[in-house]
This record gives structure tokens, sequence and C-alpha cells, in this order.
């Protein structure tokens, strides 16, 4: 198949919308290894990008043969820190949730398809394009730092509690009566991240927004009784954020969600 055989256009739900989730299913992770975590759209190809005030989805669509899907990747732009002067922001895209049919690809798809969003996100002002890709993933690292010239900005890391093995703390954690442990309001928990990570390079700066969004079930603080901490003051204390996206994620054989969390702890 010539790269010629395949257009790039903008995602059309009346059109799309069956075939983009079909072709998710074709690239579940994992899937039939005993484990792996499916994208469940549930009827809404855009979720992961909705939010978002500017986002797109751009699809691959091959030119003959019906006009089958055979790629798609999801793009947003967002004002995020550049962590070079204090309180100095820019305006970034994101490339999110890139997918090309097990059966097509190695033939230039997933480049043009990041490609259109690249310039996508450029005529929106963006001055940055940042995408995650796994470290061991060969054919990822290749299209984005050997095609794109991307450079590694930050390590990412996914937690996960296994729902088979979840005991109760030990009893001398439960009992101890010198730690508080309080949710945070919004605000609270939104000043907390700025405080700290606001001038690190892509801390977004609507963190606020996305702490308030539907999916965040909260913000907790643990720390000394009659301590300082997350506050401004002195001493020990640890932060945790939690997002509930079953609503876009499930396990495979699992009807429970997965609880995604991002944490911070300071002394």
């Amino acid at each position: 198949m010539a790269k010629s055989e395949v257009s790039i256009r903008e995602y059309d739900r009346e059109r799309d919308m069956e075939a983009i989730e079909k072709l998710e299913r074709s690239c579940e992770i994992g899937a039939g290894k005993g484990f792996s975590i499916v994208t469940n759209m549930m009827g809404d190809p855009l979720c992961r990008i909705r939010l978002f005030q500017l986002h797109v989805m751009m699809v691959a669509e091959l030119t003959g043969g019906g006009g089958e899907l055979v790629g798609v990747a999801r793009g947003c732009v967002k004002r995020v820190a550049t962590g070079v002067v204090d309180g100095d922001t820019v305006l970034a895209g994101y490339v999110l949730g890139l997918r090309v049919s097990p059966v097509h690809r190695r033939k230039g798809i997933g480049l043009k398809l990041v490609e259109s969003v690249e310039a996508w996100a450029a005529r929106h002002g963006a001055r940055h394009v940042v995408a995650a890709a796994d470290a061991a993933n060969a054919a990822s690292r290749g299209l984005f730092v050997g095609r794109r010239g991307y450079a590694t900005a930050a390590r990412l890391s996914i937690l996960v509690q296994p729902l088979a093995d979840v005991r109760p703390p030990p009893a001398a954690a439960s009992s101890r009566s010198d730690v508080r442990i309080e949710r945070l309001a919004v605000e609270q928990a939104a000043m907390l991240y700025k405080r700290r990570f606001g001038g690190e390079p892509l801390c977004p700066s609507d963190v606020d927004a996305v702490l308030g969004a539907a999916p965040s079930l909260g913000t907790w603080m643990a720390r000394f009784a009659g301590g300082g901490g997350g506050d401004g003051g002195d001493g020990a204390w640890a932060c945790v954020s939690l997002w509930n996206t079953c609503a876009s994620y499930r396990l495979q054989d699992f009807d429970a969600p997965i609880v995604w969390l991002i944490g911070l702890s300071m002394e």
C-alpha cells in the first residue's frame, strides 16, 4: 500500500463513531495475554479529550476499498508552565491515543496522523507538542524521537492497586493518633499543586479545572497533627489525588473501576 492511498481528515461523528470503536478494540493493550487494558468509549470516542476547550480527532482513511478507517489520533491544546522562568507559561499541543490498525502498521500512517495533529496544534498557537510513549516501545520511540525529533521531557509513572490483593493497613499505621488526614477543597488542592509544581516544565496551568472535572474523586493530605506542611509550613506531609476512569477504561474480565492516582510527599 502506498502512502498516497491514505487520506487524513477530522473525525465525523455520523460517519466514524462505530468504526473508531472497532479500531480501538483491535488495538487493545495486552489482549490475549491474560491481562489487558481495554479502551471502552461508551459510545463517545471523544471522551478522552472532550474536557479540553481546544481538541481534535484525526482519522486515517483508505481512499479505496470502501473508505476503511485504519488509524486515529487525538489532540488537544492547553497552557502549561515552561519551567524556565517562574510564572512563565506557553501553549502546548498534546498527541493522545494514537492508534493504527495492526494490519496496516509500518506503512507511514502513524507518521501522517502525528503530523496532522502537530499542524492543527500549531494553527491554534501551540509552540511545543507533547506525546507520552513507553520507553520500551521501539516503534513509538522511532516515530516520535527518530522521525519527528521529540526529546524526553519527563518520566510518567502510573500506579494501580491490585484488586485481588487489597489488605487493610497495618494496625500500627491505622491506630496512630498523631497523623491527621483531611480532604482538601478543589481550590486548596489547586493552590498546593501550583505552589509546588507551577514552575516545573509542562505543569498544567489549568490544574484547578483538572481537579474539578467530573472524574475527580478528590484530593487528600496527611500530616502530623499540629505540624505544618502543604500550606507552606514546615513538617512532613503527603498528598494524593484520585480519578475514577471507569467511564473510559476497564480491566479485562473485571467490572470494577480503575482508579489512577497522582501523589507527592515532602519533608
